[in-house]
């Protein structure tokens, strides 16, 4: 995007654009604390959002634990810092953690390390959570994925 833009900040001037700017996390906290405790029948795709934002945010605590390579601490540290850190547009946010996959080698070691039943019925619903949530986006969702 930079090199497009011809600005060496050019990821966070097309956000600017779409009204999605540094917030230091404030909107995303109001965002969470709205939906998970004062809203009385949230829209359940932004429910399974805030989950994957506070899963997330666990995640990394974990990859810390563990003592993941320097390079993918620094890469998941600063896309959750992006992610999180930002106001705006709250319903693609998990979407934009996409390309932080490593956040799930805790889980994956751990599926690894469990016995076979364990691992298929884990395996397997996060499958057909996946398959039912895509799903929902398809049929259900009226905005934007």
């Amino acid at each position: 995007m930079g090199l497009r833009l011809g600005r060496w900040d050019g990821y966070f001037a097309v956000q600017r654009l779409w009204r999605n700017e540094w917030d230091g996390g404030a909107d995303t906290l109001r965002q969470l604390r709205e939906l998970l405790a004062y809203d009385r029948t949230p829209q359940l795709f932004l429910v399974a959002v805030s989950a994957v934002l506070v899963l997330s945010a666990g995640l990394y605590a974990l990859c810390l634990a563990d003592r993941q390579p320097l390079a993918l601490l620094v890469f998941c540290g600063v896309l959750l810092a992006v992610v999180l850190g930002s106001g705006g547009v709250y319903f693609p946010r998990a979407r934009f953690l996409l390309p932080g996959f490593p956040l799930l080698l805790p889980v994956a070691a751990a599926v690894a390390r469990a016995r076979t039943a364990v691992a298929v019925l884990v395996l397997s619903g996060a499958a057909l959570s996946s398959a039912w949530l895509g799903g929902y986006m398809l049929l259900v969702w009226a905005g934007p994925p």
